[in-house]
């Protein structure tokens, strides 16, 4: 894999007056950022900020989670068998964490002229979805039995492989993880996001808007020292995010944002997917939609072909034997997919981008420079879209694929308060409004660009009914559905007749609210809300990840063994080898001497005596050789054992 070039790489330098050479002390524990993506997982160190290569020396993970008949695999482990056990390997679970049954059931069978496959129904539920303890789960089968994993689960599989890499390049423990999300997440994804990295063994755990991290990595790189208004557009594999953001003086202040956090590259890999399967069946009569092992191998060359497009005029997208032992070729080329996709994209990216900067009461003049991040803004000219609207105000000063990342690890690093980040300020804003209905008057508490950390609390008699209405905002493709909380006086409002009601939207953008009277205090929004059967849930899922690490244990253990076992034989095949080498060569000798005496029968007596000594000297090596013989077990036991203790 090529290195990133100079400018790519993530670096930052250290404030004017820092100290060039501090002595290095031993770490007791550390904090990373983790750019928990659709398609990939991007973990970055926050001392000097550096992005960790994962165990197969690359620097993003896939994000996929396989379950077998041994253990749960995640990353390049899980990703390279997807395709044999399809069945039982999950992937993009960011599509669907922290969403409702209901609106999982709407992208599974919501359908437009473009997209008629969903992603989520090859990529997030290999074996298909249940519904259970009020949750979406994912039906798999693992050690040989059915289960259903919640996507909080899965998430927590990948946020422990990246905890491990991180405490393996770091040699201690991670204390503290911020994780990025889109800033579209409601409150219930961003719950699930931090309740996932909880049960990963994560202690302290924040959350920063993709957006935002990527501005904070841009502006890194030039030591904090611009001044200007940056516009981030991030098209990933999941989402389009834009948030406008103003630099000075190494504070950042998010203007606004918006985008859609259902439509992604993923969703143009399900167009091809669905344009080759009707080719398929056209050309041999054979309906691939209903078999998965072959719409994953469809999908993975699809997704190859995408890529390639962005480079090449032209490509082909080539299965072998995808079905009935039939070859699959089909070409596909720049202009079909430009034809289809660069209306839409094009309409998508503008209406989010003019928005974004109307609502920061500002013009596309006024933006000074243009970031693109993800993987997909590499896609059929979408960059050069953004340089057809704002001319040479596009930069790429920072690794679009990795800035994510970095910036969530500079988050952790001025979390940790590191020096040298200690005069760099972040301000986010409230990304959706909250609304509270009062009879037929709507209040708005707050507005979408409402800086947060915010709080505010209503005064309020016992006759008051208030529905509290979070997120109610809409999109220009399904989004999420707005959600909310009711106090009903007759079962939540305790007898007092006064009350009083505080909302408060914390650094993380999790909505918290709670009802307040003489005689008690009750959380109907948020974390502390959670019911005893979420907690319970909770502590199932705890103890299952805590479950699927033993296994990972045992099975790398076991393959240890074996291994161990493999090279225990080799050596002593090779040392019993040379052992009857030497055997063979001694009979030889003894064979020549029977020969000597047959063609010498009126040898000298000084001749015997020369033949009895070649002799004697045969008889001691061979007391030699039987007594290392039978040392050779023995010592190659002791090696494989000082070797195991060596690694324990």
């Amino acid at each position: 894999m090529s290195s990133p070039s100079a400018s790519s790489r993530v670096t930052t330098r250290m404030p004017l007056g820092s100290p060039s050479h501090a002595p290095a002390s031993p770490p007791r524990s550390a904090a990373i950022g983790v750019d928990f993506g659709t398609s990939k997982l991007c973990v970055a160190l926050s001392r000097s900020v550096r992005i960790v290569d994962n165990p197969a020396g690359e620097r993003t993970t896939p994000a996929s989670v396989a379950f077998d008949c041994q253990q749960v695999l995640v990353g390049n482990d899980a990703f390279e068998q997807g395709v044999l056990n399809c069945a039982n390997t999950v992937q993009a679970v960011k599509r669907i964490i922290g969403r409702t049954s209901s609106q999982v059931k709407d992208s599974l069978t919501n359908k437009s002229n473009l997209v008629q496959i969903s992603a989520e129904s090859i990529l997030c539920f290999p074996s298909g979805m249940k519904k259970l303890d009020g949750k979406v789960a994912i039906k798999v089968s693992y050690k040989n039995e059915e289960i259903s994993v919640f996507p909080e689960e899965v998430a927590a599989s990948m946020f422990s492989m990246a905890r491990k890499v991180a405490e393996t390049h770091l040699g201690c423990a991670v204390s503290r993880v911020v994780v990025s999300v889109p800033s579209s997440f409601n409150n219930e994804q961003r719950l699930a996001t931090k309740q996932a990295a909880e049960l990963a063994g994560m202690e302290k755990i924040s959350l920063i808007n993709e957006p935002t991290a990527a501005a904070l990595q841009y502006s890194a790189v030039s030591n904090f020292l611009t001044k200007e208004k940056l516009l981030v557009v991030d098209f990933g594999g999941g989402k389009l995010d834009v948030s406008l953001v103003a630099l000075q003086a190494g504070t950042l202040e998010v203007l606004a944002t918006s985008g859609c956090p259902t439509f992604g590259g993923y969703d143009l890999d399900m167009w091809m997917v669905h344009l080759a399967a009707e080719k398929f069946k056209q050309s041999h009569n054979v309906d691939i939609l209903d078999d998965r092992k072959a719409l994953v191998r469809l999908l993975r060359a699809c997704e190859k072909a995408k890529k390639t497009l962005s480079l090449l005029p032209e490509t082909f997208i080539e299965v072998d034997n995808l079905s009935g032992n039939i070859d699959f070729r089909m070409k596909i080329s720049k202009r079909l997919f430009t034809q289809r996709w660069s209306c839409v994209l094009e309409k998508e990216i503008y209406f989010h981008v003019s928005r974004c900067v109307s609502e920061a009461g500002l013009n596309l003049k006024d933006v000074d420079k243009v970031l693109p991040v993800g993987g997909s803004m590499r896609l059929f000219g979408l960059e050069g879209y953004l340089i057809k609207i704002f001319g040479s105000k596009l930069t790429k000063t920072v690794n679009q694929d990795e800035c994510v990342a970095a910036g969530a690890a500079i988050k952790a690093a001025m979390l940790e308060e590191d020096e040298q980040f200690a005069q760099v300020a972040v301000r986010e804003i409230s990304c959706h409004p909250i609304y509270m209905l009062t009879g037929n008057h709507i209040d708005d508490l707050t507005f979408g660009r409402t800086r947060i950390p915010f709080n505010h609390t209503i005064s309020g008699s016992r006759s008051r009914r208030s529905p509290i209405f979070h997120e109610k905002v809409s999109y220009l493709l399904p989004g999420a559905e707005a959600s909310s909380c009711t106090l009903n006086r007759e079962n939540s409002m305790p007898t007092s007749k006064r009350y009083e009601i505080n909302f408060e939207v914390d650094d993380d953008g999790i909505f918290n609210a709670s009802f307040k009277t003489s005689e008690a205090i009750t959380h109907f929004a948020g974390p502390r809300a959670f019911s005893l059967r979420e907690r319970r849930l909770g502590r199932k899922m705890k103890s299952r990840i805590e479950g699927f690490e033993k296994d990972s244990q045992k099975e790398a253990a076991r393959v240890e063994a074996m291994v161990q076992l493999e090279e225990m034989v080799y050596c002593v095949r090779q040392e019993v080898a040379a052992l009857m080498e030497k055997m063979r060569h001694s009979e030889s000798e003894c064979e020549d001497v029977l020969a000597w005496l047959e063609d010498h029968q009126t040898a000298s007596k000084k001749d015997c005596r020369a033949k009895r000594l070649q002799l004697k000297k045969l008889v001691s090596n061979l007391s030699e050789w039987k007594r290392k013989e039978g040392k050779l077990l023995k010592r190659l036991i002791d090696k494989r054992g000082g070797k195991k203790r060596r690694s324990t």
